[in-house]
């Protein structure tokens, strides 16, 4: 602070002080802007789908859907890869979709996220998060929670492969558990968000570095988002 003594103007030495403040806290500061003692906030954007008191699910796809409907069908023997970037590193606690149409009896699928290469090619590196099998002979959301995957800024794929004899499909916004934060109508046409295939036999688990065939770029159109995160700020 400054101090008048009659035509002097003395400046006094200002005390910096480095003190640790805890993840997913806010410092609050006192009028004069001092940092006060032990005093932090919850941090209110930490969760990033958190909206008013409620962590929602949100879609890390950029897609303009025209309405609220099912995705293409998918089909067995087939890996699905659906790019998505991430803008910032997060920590996710549950990913979740909402089966629709289901597979027949006791068929499975497994769900995954792989990291690109790199962030300025398609090539598939490695698996980051690999599901149990899920049964989807039957109809519903299938969320798998108590999760803790570490996911850092740049380009994915979410994966998925199934094998039902019958084809299934999915809902892009839930009836029950799965509302995401945003929805985003299109303004003149549909948007769409791409994928592409790998024709492969189911196996209960994704690999890393999964060769890329000829027609890969040759993607496929699915009117929703089908999965949903909730997760939180690193």
């Amino acid at each position: 602070m400054n101090s008048v003594q009659g035509n002097i103007v003395v400046k006094e030495e200002q005390v910096i002080r480095k003190e640790p403040i805890p993840a997913g806290k806010i410092p609050i500061f006192d009028q004069d802007g001092k940092l006060v003692d032990s005093k932090v906030l919850a941090n209110p954007y930490e969760h990033i789908g958190l909206f008013d008191g409620t962590l929602r699910y949100w879609s890390p796809l950029f897609s303009s859907m025209v309405s609220i409907s099912n995705s293409s069908n998918f089909s067995a023997n087939l890996i699905t890869y659906i790019p998505f970037l991430l803008e910032r590193d997060i920590v996710l606690n549950e990913l979740a979709l909402s089966l629709n149409n289901a597979g027949n009896g006791g068929s499975k699928m497994n769900v995954g996220i792989v990291r690109a290469r790199d962030n300025r090619s398609p090539l598939i590196g490695k698996v980051i998060y690999q599901s149990p099998e899920i049964a989807i002979d039957s109809v519903g959301d299938k969320i798998l929670s108590a999760l803790s995957v570490v996911l850092s800024a740049g380009l994915y794929y979410f994966a998925m492969q199934h094998n039902s004899n019958s084809q299934i499909r999915f809902r892009g916004i839930s009836t029950t558990q799965i509302k995401p934060l945003l929805y985003i109508p299109a303004l003149n046409s549909p948007g769409w968000v791409h994928s592409a295939t790998i024709s492969k036999t189911y196996q209960s688990t994704l690999e890393d570095d999964e060769p890329i065939p000829a027609n890969f770029s040759a993607g496929l159109g699915f009117s929703p988002p089908v999965f949903f995160f909730k997760s939180i700020h690193r």
